[in-house]
């Protein structure tokens, strides 16, 4: 595991893994952030409110479309009406649409004592769970003794709330009995006066080939329609705020993610000029936001666009500068929008123009990765430098690079795995052995090696020589010590790859 806490551990091929893969580059940058960096924490709270909202405000606008299409039916239905009284039908049906007034107040009561009754059962699923105070979750935390008190007052809380909620819930089941019984002696009255409309609805003359009867229950049914939408038209400027509410709040969410991914970039953006500065003419690392447009190929092709498929959607590579945030306004403006700003094609404009709003809503708090370039001097001595990109490097030169950034200064210890695997000789000899002496005043490192370089040209404190015997390892006493104890540099230079020539070449370096 790399990066452990209170440790760097780098597995062999490890380092190689590493510069291959993006989303490991920015995390091994992170390493160079203020400690106090919460970047990935207060992301995800951010997007777990972003998707509350996007439920909540997906419902709210379905609702509200549901609620304006029915109070839109609200004008040709009193058109209609207009039509029966002009027949002289209101004066004998005169009770029918009080009637229907009457079945939509009995409706909305057991609504209302519904929403009670599920307010409740809310109430309840939320009533504090103290495990996460147990002495058992406590115990061996240094400040215990202030967390306990917590756990008290939360059981107080619980216990008066469930108190309470009893004592509501016994009322809730007594008014709703009691209402009930009112709406049975409703019924009952409901019911005397539908056989008046009945003999009412009997005595009605046979019009354009309908009998009576006929016309009349046609009339009632639409008198009873027309009371059951006439509320709604009050309910949907209710549904109007509350849809922009939440509009506002995922407005404000969204302002708060922008500005917490900018904070983000300048953070990495300060690191990598710190870095460069800590490796001038060895390595220089630059930031590109949001260069990783993978997230958005992936998004649209599972967007299922009419006609689109992924070569069409070569454009997301082509942008120079590409927010998702942007372009998810931009398609809610329509696709005369899309095709002027972006350039697109009618066919994609109009297939992007059809997202849901539960789509256009995702794609907002859609995120795209940075992207880590890294240049590396491949110039040896004291010339002029010359760097190269890590997608130009030899494997070998790859893995030098990033072998640069895990060896700069750090609190914890830094344990490799055959480094040498994947390593430039020339560069492990020129470079890397050269930070390794710097270091490691200040850090330890622990190395599994077999290149003399490492040791040798590094200067190690310790050399332990491990031999094998019927598959296990043994390290004895003798086999440990300093590179300056003629026993341990024998085994050296008899034991690693070009062992004597390494002690040759520090002999001629240093005089040793």
């Amino acid at each position: 595991m790399l990066f452990a806490t209170g440790m760097s551990l780098v597995p062999q091929n490890e380092i190689y893994e590493l510069a291959q893969d993006e989303t490991s580059r920015l995390q091994l940058l992170d390493r160079f952030l203020p400690e106090d960096s919460d970047f990935a924490g207060r992301s995800s709270e951010l997007h777990k409110h972003l998707q509350h909202n996007q439920q909540k405000l997906a419902k709210a606008l379905s609702d509200y479309d549901d609620l304006k299409a029915e109070v839109e039916r609200l004008p040709k239905l009193e058109e209609q009406v207009q039509g029966f009284q002009n027949l002289g039908i209101q004066e004998k049906l005169a009770k029918t649409s009080l009637l229907a007034r009457e079945r939509q107040i009995a409706q909305r009561s057991n609504e209302e004592v519904q929403h009670l009754r599920d307010g409740l059962t809310a109430l309840n699923d939320n009533l504090p769970d103290l495990t996460f105070l147990s002495d058992k979750a406590l115990d061996g935390l240094p400040d215990a003794d202030q967390l306990r008190p917590i756990r008290v007052i939360l059981d107080r809380l619980q216990q008066s709330f469930t108190k309470h909620l009893r004592a509501m819930e016994e009322e809730l089941a007594e008014g709703d009995q009691q209402i009930r019984t009112q709406l049975a002696l409703w019924q009952q009255a409901l019911q005397r006066n539908e056989l008046e409309l009945e003999k009412a609805l009997r005595s009605l003359p046979a019009m354009a080939g309908k009998s009576g009867q006929e016309v009349g229950t046609a009339y009632q049914r639409l008198m009873q329609e027309i009371e059951r939408i006439k509320p709604m038209k009050s309910r949907l400027s209710n549904f109007e705020s509350l849809r922009d509410n939440l509009r506002q709040e995922r407005r404000n969410l969204l302002a708060g993610l922008s500005d917490l991914r900018n904070q983000r970039t300048q953070a990495l953006q300060k690191a990598a000029k710190k870095l460069n500065k800590r490796l001038e003419g060895k390595l220089k690392v630059d930031i590109v936001p949001e260069a990783d447009r993978t997230p958005l190929k992936r998004f649209l092709m599972d967007c299922r666009l009419e006609g689109i498929g992924e070569k069409r959607l070569a454009w997301i590579d082509e942008q120079e500068i590409l927010n998702p945030l942007s372009l998810a306004q931009d398609i809610q403006k329509g696709a005369a929008t899309l095709q002027v700003d972006w350039g697109f094609t009618p066919t994609m404009a109009e297939a992007l123009a059809k997202l849901q709003p539960s789509q256009i809503m995702a794609l907002e708090a859609l995120e795209l990765d940075h992207r880590v370039d890294i240049f590396l001097n491949v110039a040896h001595g004291k010339v002029e430098p010359v760097f190269r990109a890590l997608n130009r490097l030899s494997t070998g030169q790859q893995c030098t690079a990033i072998l640069h950034m895990l060896l700069l200064e750090n609190a914890d210890p830094l344990i490799m795995d055959q480094p040498e695997d994947n390593l430039d000789n020339a560069f492990i000899a020129d470079r890397i052995v050269t930070e390794l002496r710097d270091a490691k005043t200040s850090r330890q490192f622990l190395f599994a090696t077999h290149n003399a370089n490492i040791p040798v040209f590094g200067d190690a404190e310790w050399i332990g020589v491990f031999t094998a015997s019927e598959n296990q390892g043994s390290l004895g006493f003798e086999a440990q010590g300093s590179i300056d104890v003629p026993v341990i540099r024998d085994q050296v230079a008899s034991i690693l790859e070009g062992g004597r020539d390494a002690f040759i070449q520090r002999k001629e370096k240093y005089e040793f």
